[in-house]
């Protein structure tokens, strides 16, 4: 999506820039620089090439401020960060530091096919019925099948799972202002494609905002995400309750 606009530097300036944003409320050259591990005049050049390229309002020895674009943008590089991030640490039990670290080195090197293959991973591995001995063989199958939009594939077959005694419910069930963390979503390929070009995987959290008629908006990453309405009842999620104020 973002991948062929973008550099592999400039996509980490853009997390930064949003990261210091929401920590901060302002971007700076210097904390810029700081946490890249460049030279502020290395930052000075990068901003003003982002800048011409409509990614981020700047001015010389000014704040730093993300345009409406580099805000999707942004948040985009975040969730799939994210994603990555809880695949390290819950599928292949990497440290919560190594994940981090990890996850910010593979997100430059990896296909969307890849992203969305190891997001059925993800939730196979965690949740799916049809668990065998030889899981690598049936999620090969999973794959294969995909493609080709044939219907083996387990998700939703058995509405519902469960996880850790928590029932899952779908999507259009949730609440304004719920919170909850995508646990399936269909393998039908449109609605597949949907969410990973949205950012949308398998382990993040969202908050469902309003619901309309024919569509739901949620939050995720401090992005709203418009979702059609008949999808609804394709993606799986875990509410997550809040803790109650003493």
């Amino acid at each position: 999506m973002y991948e062929n606009q973008l550099t592999e530097s400039q996509q980490d300036y853009l997390k930064i820039i949003s990261n210091l944003i929401t920590s901060n409320h302002v971007a700076r050259v210097k904390e810029i620089a700081e946490q890249k591990g460049v030279s502020m005049p290395s930052v000075t050049e990068s901003m003003k090439k982002l800048a011409k390229d409509k990614w981020i309002f700047y001015k010389s020895r000014g704040y730093i401020e993300l345009t409406p674009k580099g805000k999707l943008a942004a948040s985009y590089f975040a969730k799939r960060t994210e994603f990555l991030r809880n695949f390290l640490h819950d599928v292949l039990g990497a440290s919560d530091e190594k994940a981090e670290k990890e996850a910010c080195i593979l997100e430059h090197h990896l296909s969307e096919k890849s992203i969305k293959n190891m997001g059925l991973l993800y939730q196979f591995l965690n949740h799916c019925p049809k668990m065998t001995p030889n899981l690598l063989e049936v999620f090969s199958n999973c794959i294969n099948t995909n493609d080709t939009h044939d219907e083996y594939f387990c998700m939703l077959d058995n509405y519902p799972h469960f996880e850790l005694n928590q029932k899952h419910i779908l999507l259009q069930n949730l609440s304004e202002n719920q919170s909850a963390k995508i646990m399936l979503i269909s393998p039908e390929e449109d609605i597949r494609n949907f969410f990973l070009n949205n950012g949308l995987l398998p382990g993040l959290e969202i908050i469902m905002q309003q619901i309309h008629e024919n569509s739901f908006v949620i939050l995720c990453q401090d992005q709203q995400i418009e979702v059609p309405g008949q999808y609804g009842n394709k993606v799986e999620v875990s509410i997550i309750e809040k803790e109650q104020k003493p």
